[in-house]
């Protein structure tokens, strides 16, 4: 998210000031750019990734090898495809 959009979700009562001065000041913060994915280890030791959303995705490392084979994600490509009228693209 980029402070532009930020700044869009406030014009558009999405979010409020405050908490738009918060998400500036940690995309500042952190220095990183736009749309860059972040990893984290949990507290319980899951692999957590930041920068998808709102909100982290967080899962095992098991489950995001078994997310990540090869014939999950042919799998998951062939879904995607065939739902694509469906579904929504969010940047």
């Amino acid at each position: 998210m980029t402070t532009q959009d930020i700044l869009s979700k406030v014009a558009s009562g999405e979010i409020q000031p405050g908490e738009a001065a918060t998400l500036i000041a940690a995309m500042n913060a952190n220095g990183k750019s736009a749309g860059e994915l972040t990893y984290k280890v949990s507290g319980k030791g899951a692999v957590s990734v930041y920068g998808m959303g709102r909100f982290p995705v967080t899962l095992y490392a098991a489950q995001w090898e078994r997310l990540d084979s090869d014939a999950e994600r042919k799998r998951r490509a062939e879904f995607i495809k065939s739902n694509a009228k469906q579904l929504t693209r969010k940047s």
